[in-house]
């Protein structure tokens, strides 16, 4: 890896990309601004070096490039979605543009200005400002100031700038006491703008002082993520320390980094040829990501490419709370199936929910109004786990969180219970079938204007899927899954409730009201994540028969890692194992032949019933496990000490035959249980 700095300089960045493509580099993962971004392209695509960005927004980057590539949306879909979710979401019909003139915020403020045109969205005025030229800055800022405080009613305000603009934007307008809805662009999510806005002295004293009630678009929500991403968040934690929670930028680079790996791995095999030759080689695999079936699966979601080497991506939009950006109330998501041929009767549907602004369509591509829900949890008790069924007992309270439509406004209570909520991997504890459990309580609550709180208790048995290679040594996940029954995912979104359930003390609550009650094991993590349930099933529709059709549903998971305590099964069960080793070797140092013979045969009888006890605690198995092989490493061992005794009597008369084969039972016993601890441990691990 070869690090160079533009410092978001377009001149700058030219003079790297000359460095860089007369280096030694096969790609480039950059650059971070969009307009150094565009000074670097023609280099690259002169000199013939792929390139990726994961945060270059600029639509014109990529056009008529094929050297270029990105892994976040651009521009054009950015500032229409921002547009339609002013208007038909908010609700606001006037709105106001601070943007920067260059690349980036030029191309933000031109979609979003041509959305707003199609919509009936009145732009009331538009400031725009040189970012490198403080003065201009200044002068755009004064003259936005003047204007806001005589007439921002029923308005909005779209920062189509950078990050430090943006801050400095919010920061001035609470000085100012301007009270104006404000939504941002991406460089909203980024590190560099909640650096900012953190050093402020009334942010760190109250958390969301400047920044809350704002709305961004962002290239990524960890309340939003999938597994990938809360493993991601983990390893990062662990390399970089607790405080540092990984930005959207370290997310969004780490896909793109990934990215270009796939692709060089696709290629080693041939990686022969000269420098430019593996350079056009390798930018010919990153053209191959150009479908679905062939996407990467980033921590952001799958990445693939379309014509111009953009990736089609979901764009969340996102709203500060106390300081810290959650997942708004409502999200514009791609639609969750697609026809090749329009009917008349998907037209009239699509048509309806066009009318009804439920659906819009952007570059393209039609998304749909989803609501989202959050959804948190609170166990009361985790029990009854049998290894070998792979199922175990959860007893927690359940809360669905979310904002009420209009139409919920009299009766909004109810909606997530009865037979509305599917747990995916709930047991009928006298069939084994799956079914709904019974909802012992329930009750809602109505907190503030805005939202509405279901809460329920369940308490039912649930199935896992255990793996059993490494036992006794193993980790088993305990996981919770679930979905709406009707709704998919383009109409409903579930979301992690990481405030509500204060997710950074949630497993040293577990451990403080000992809510884990089953012996021999503890809780060693616990993750929340929320995924996609896809099926390609028509369910006998037939509107789906000859559609390229996929149904996608929202999925909350949960899953509680635990793992054995080591030391207790050890003395339980593995010490005797140790002791019979043992004792086996003394075959070796004992002179009666029959004592040998005794020796030997008890050494299979013991084992063979510690074996059968503890196989008897899994369930049927179609690989060995870890202490299966020390099992066959003792019969082994019995076996071979046996043959060897019984040729050492077979030649007690010739005593220097005696003494070599009693000496190479010394020698070679230790050495095959040495040679079978590395055989599990490479075979296992």
């Amino acid at each position: 890896m070869l690090k160079f700095d533009d410092n978001n300089d377009p001149n700058l960045a030219k003079e790297k990309a000359a460095e860089i493509v007369n280096g030694k580099a096969v790609a480039v993962i950059g650059h971070y601004a969009s307009d150094a971004s565009l000074a670097a392209a023609d280099v690259y695509k002169q000199h013939g070096i792929p390139a990726i960005t994961g945060s270059a927004t600029a639509d014109k980057l990529t056009v008529g490039n094929d050297w270029y590539f990105r892994v976040i949306f651009n521009n054009t879909s950015q500032g229409a979605l921002v547009a339609n979710y002013v208007h038909n979401v908010l609700g606001y019909d006037k709105a106001y543009i601070l943007f920067d003139e260059d690349a980036y915020g030029s191309s933000l403020k031109d979609a979003f200005v041509f959305s707003a045109r199609t919509i009936g969205l009145k732009i009331q005025e538009q400031w725009g400002f040189t970012s490198n030229n403080p003065n201009s800055f200044n002068q755009s800022s004064a003259k936005m100031t003047q204007v806001l405080k005589e007439k921002a009613e029923n308005s909005i305000l779209f920062l189509a700038t950078h990050s430090n603009e943006a801050a400095q934007t919010l920061i001035h307008l609470k000085h100012q006491r301007i009270d104006i809805p404000i939504i941002g662009a991406d460089a909203l999510s980024s590190k560099t703008f909640a650096d900012k806005i953190k050093g402020e002295i009334k942010e760190k004293y109250q958390p969301g002082y400047y920044t809350d009630g704002v709305y961004m678009t962002t290239a990524f929500l960890f309340d939003l993520a999938g597994k990938r991403a809360v493993d991601f968040k983990q390893a990062f934690i662990e390399q970089y320390g607790n405080d540092n929670t990984p930005s959207t930028t370290a997310v969004i680079y780490y896909d793109a980094a990934r990215v270009v790996l796939q692709a060089l791995l696709a290629q080693m095999p041939k990686n022969r040829g000269s420098l430019s030759e593996n350079r056009e080689r390798l930018k010919e695999n990153l053209w191959r990501f150009s479908d679905h079936n062939y996407a990467v699966d980033g921590v952001t979601g799958p990445i693939f490419f379309d014509k111009n080497g953009d990736t089609d991506k979901q764009i969340p939009i996102g709203v500060f709370e106390n300081g810290k950006p959650t997942v708004a109330w409502y999200q514009y998501w791609p639609r969750t199936w697609t026809v090749p041929k329009m009917t008349p009767k998907i037209l009239k549907e699509t048509l309806a929910d066009v009318f009804e602004e439920r659906l819009l369509k952007i570059n393209g591509q039609f998304r749909r109004k989803a609501e989202v829900v959050y959804v948190g949890f609170e166990f009361n008790d985790i029990s009854q786990l049998d290894t070998k069924e792979a199922i175990y007992m959860l007893d927690f309270y359940i809360w669905f969180r979310f904002k009420p439509d209009n139409d919920q406004a009299d009766n909004p209570s109810g909606r997530f219970g009865g037979q509305l909520i599917e747990f995916v991997n709930i047991v009928n504890p006298t069939d084994g079938t799956l079914e709904k459990p019974e909802i012992e309580e329930n009750f809602s609550v109505k907190f503030d204007e805005r939202t509405i709180t279901e809460i329920y208790r369940v308490k039912a048995l649930f199935k896992g899927n255990f793996d059993f290679h490494h036992y006794p040594l193993d980790n088993q996940l305990l996981p919770l899954q679930l979905r709406h029954k009707n709704k998919t995912r383009d109409s409903l979104i579930f979301a992690v409730d990481s405030q509500g359930m204060r997710i950074g003390t949630h497993i040293e609550k577990i451990k403080r009201n000992n809510v884990f009650s089953i012996y021999g094991w503890q809780i060693n993590n616990l993750s929340f994540f929320e995924n996609i349930k896809e099926t390609d099933s028509t369910f006998g529709m037939t509107k789906f028969f000859h559609s390229q059709h996929k149904l996608k549903y929202s999925r909350l998971n949960v899953v509680i890692e635990i793992k054995r305590h080591v030391m207790s099964f050890f003395w339980k069960n593995l010490f005797p194992t140790i002791l019979l080793i043992l004792m086996g070797y003394g075959i070796f140092y004992i002179k009666t032949f029959n004592t040998q013979v005794a020796l030997g045969a008890n050494l299979i009888l013991p084992t063979s019933i510690l074996h059968i006890r503890l196989s008897s605690e899994l369930p049927t198995l179609s690989y060995f496990t870890m202490l299966e092989y020390v099992f066959y490493l003792i019969y082994f061992l019995a076996v071979y000490s046996l043959i060897l005794v019984i040729i050492m009597h077979i030649h007690e008369k010739d005593k220097e035959r005696m003494e070599l084969i009693n000496r190479i039972g010394r020698i070679s016993y230790p050495a095959i249980v040495l040679i079978t601890v590395i055989f599990i441990f490479f075979n296992v691990y």
